[in-house]
């Protein structure tokens, strides 16, 4: 039969009812087909996607590929097997990754437990023995491709629009908590900054959990503070901590006072201290802001921490103690303005350059000449015969300059008084000592023996290429 008679032995119409049988008998060969209630991986170690199943086997095969990343393969087995059944697990978390911000059906109740036991069970592993002070090298864990996609998943678990903690609140359970407080040791610091915001998530969606998660924070802080004095973690639960504080209701309850003066404030004597000073501080001027009665706790609590032979933790101290003042009251600030000054007129002195220079720069910051100007009676008795000492004695030009422009500067806002303390302060030396003089002709004196340094460096400088 030719091509012209075959085509004439059909009509159009016939061809379309024969081709829209064999759609009906395609779909209902799909429809008729069993659905699977089990999913086993094949021969590659592969499931399949859930975006290729049916919807009804849909639920099915998301419990077995949450059974699937429960199973631990370790990234140092070089095995061709291993390395597959890693690679696909790797694959699956990124496929569930897609599903656990705004799929409802990763909320469901058949599934959740399951979901958050196999995310528990890939975060909190055993923590490696490693001494970050003794080693080079940062510590990067073998399993962080897959301890971060877990901790990923929980995060978005955490901001599923889905998410009720009503529903979750029996999974995400205490010991869940105290797990993830253990893991914050962990020498890899990518996975303390994840936890970090699970942490802080978990705060956020489960009342229930505050007051114990303040506990657990209490209860690292002071293993941190009289037991271990590893700083892990640390960084990461002051930030967490500034939040929760910045959360407090006014006025503050009596366990929030406690943890300040027992745990934080003391928190300043720690050697380590320069590796959470920032978010040490922020808490600090969250407690001000909160109950401004608690400055002078705060200022007294910093100079009892204060170390006599660190250059570098002073200077970091000096930091903190200047946001205090930009953010502290004037009525507060009369408390303890004397006490303050006369710790930081022994920094103005020090022969530490970067020390003495740092806290001389305090008297250059408006809003506290504003402060001191309120205070001059307490505070120029404290600092004034210090600033003598280093205008007279001390060995750089640059800070002797300092001194001056400060003494000027004292000078203009009481000249009376500060007359008077001067004359007090010679008078108190032997009736010859050559220091005996008038306020005036004190900073002329500073003021000319200044520039002679500085005369006598230049000339030394200007000396060393000739000598070469």
């Amino acid at each position: 039969m030719g091509w012209d008679s075959l085509r004439k032995s059909f009509s159009g119409k016939q061809i379309k009812a024969r081709v829209s049988v064999a759609a009906r008998n395609t779909k209902i060969s799909v429809t008729n087909s069993p659905i699977r209630t089990e999913f086993e991986p094949d021969i590659l170690k592969r499931l399949p996607q859930l975006s290729h199943v049916h919807p009804a086997e849909q639920l099915a095969l998301l419990r077995a590929k949450i059974e699937y990343c429960s199973n631990m393969y370790s990234f140092k087995n070089k095995d061709q097997e291993t390395e597959r059944y890693r690679k696909h697990k790797s694959q699956t978390f990124i496929e569930l990754t897609g599903l656990a911000k705004n799929s409802p059906m990763i909320m469901n109740e058949s599934i959740r437990g399951d979901f958050v036991d196999m995310l528990h069970k890939n975060i909190v592993l055993l923590i490696p023995d490693y001494n970050e002070d003794m080693e080079e090298e940062i510590y990067k864990e073998p399993q962080f491709e897959h301890i971060g996609f877990a901790l990923n998943l929980f995060a978005m678990i955490l901001n599923n629009r889905h998410f009720k903690s009503s529903q979750m609140k029996s999974i995400i359970t205490q010991n869940v908590i105290s797990d993830f407080f253990q893991q914050m040791h962990h020498p890899d610091e990518r996975i303390r900054e994840s936890l970090k915001t699970v942490l802080h998530q978990i705060y956020t969606n489960f009342i229930v959990h505050r007051g114990y998660i303040r506990r657990e924070i209490s209860n690292y802080l002071l293993e941190f503070l009289y037991e271990s004095d590893s700083y892990r973690g640390i960084p990461q639960i002051m930030q967490i901590l500034g939040s929760i504080v910045s959360g407090f209701s006014v006025p503050l309850k009596a366990e929030h006072k406690v943890l300040l003066i027992k745990i934080l404030i003391p928190l300043h004597c720690s050697r380590k201290y320069a590796h959470f000073s920032s978010g040490l501080s922020f808490i600090m001027l969250q407690y001000m802001q909160k109950e401004p009665e608690l400055t002078a706790t705060i200022v007294d609590g910093i100079i009892r921490a204060w170390p006599m032979q660190s250059a570098a933790k002073e200077i970091e101290l000096l930091d903190e103690v200047e946001e205090i003042l930009s953010c502290c009251e004037a009525d507060e600030f009369t408390g303890f303005c004397a006490s303050l000054f006369r710790c930081l007129a022994k920094r103005m002195s020090s022969q530490h350059y970067q020390v003495a220079e740092r806290s001389l720069y305090f008297l250059n910051k408006p809003y506290i000449i504003e402060l001191i100007a309120e205070n001059l009676g307490r505070i120029l008795p404290q600092i004034l015969p210090d600033l003598i000492v280093a205008a007279e004695s001390h060995w750089n030009s640059t800070i002797v300059l300092l001194v001056c422009d400060i003494l000027r500067s004292l000078n203009e806002l009481d000249t009376e008084l500060f007359t008077k303390l001067i004359d007090e302060i010679m008078k108190s030396d032997d009736s010859d000592s050559p220091r005996r003089s008038t306020a005036r002709k004190t900073i002329a004196r500073a003021s000319l023996r200044a520039s002679d340094m500085q005369r006598r460096e230049t000339l030394a400088m200007d000396a060393q290429p000739n000598a070469r």
